[in-house]
């Protein structure tokens, strides 16, 4: 009777033991399911091909929400820009652009407007627009930077004057010696010249820095200067 007992004592602890062991096992797979499911909420996918630059991280390195980890650059040849928010409006996918970078001064390169951001930055006020480019240097490289036209339209034989000779709509003239002020009318612009629709003829000697330095009604001497030559025609 006494050993029946022991028997039933030890099948009692062995069940229990079998019980305590299959409710672990329960745990450690939910454990797991658990763990698995974070790691592929984790996982941080780009939503463009591209080549991976600027790594900002390490292996095994703990990261939070909003930390930037790299950069995806886009294997197609993308270029970012900002215009004012007067000009804005003219701009649309699809219009031609001329690009000019620091690095290669001497070469202008063709682009094509693909998109025009909806929210100007709100520290410049300008607003971003994306230029694909059609005809890049072999060797473009991530962060370049540069200079873009882009082409809205074209006029002949407009009047132009260098664009830093102008204050919003504002122009100092010089005349026979005598400085005077003259309101004119803004048609297309670049970033060396603006056309001027009216409030200026041609031949007229236009002052083309220090303007603050000026005022209406002085006797100034006149110093011819050269200025770049005015863009062609695309």
């Amino acid at each position: 009777e006494k050993a029946r007992s022991e028997a039933n004592r030890l099948r009692g602890a062995v069940e229990t033991e079998r019980i305590e062991r299959d409710r672990n096992l329960r745990s450690l797979e939910e454990t797991t399911k658990k763990l698995e499911a974070q790691m592929k909420s984790a996982e941080v996918r780009s939503p463009i091909d591209g080549l991976l630059t600027n790594v900002q991280t390490i292996d095994g390195e703990l990261v939070s929400d909003g930390n930037e980890l790299f950069t995806v650059s886009s294997r197609k040849n993308y270029i970012r820009g900002e215009v004012n928010e007067e000009d804005v409006g003219e701009v649309k996918p699809g219009m031609k652009a001329k690009v000019q970078l620091y690095a290669y001064r001497t070469r202008t390169f063709t682009a094509r407007v693909t998109s025009v951001q909806p929210a100007a930055d709100p520290t410049t006020q300008r607003y971003t627009v994306v230029l694909e480019m059609e005809n890049p240097p072999d060797n473009l490289m991530v962060g370049m930077t540069g200079e873009m036209n882009i082409i809205t339209g074209t006029h002949e034989n407009a009047l132009l004057v260098p664009t830093r000779a102008l204050l919003v709509d504002q122009a100092l003239i010089v005349n026979h010696g005598i400085v005077h002020s003259r309101t004119v009318g803004i048609g297309f612009r670049t970033l060396d010249f603006t056309e001027v629709t009216n409030g200026l003829e041609e031949g007229s000697h236009v002052i083309v820095s220090d303007q603050d330095k000026f005022r209406p009604g002085e006797t100034v001497r006149q110093r011819m200067i050269n200025s770049p030559p005015p863009p062609k025609a695309p």
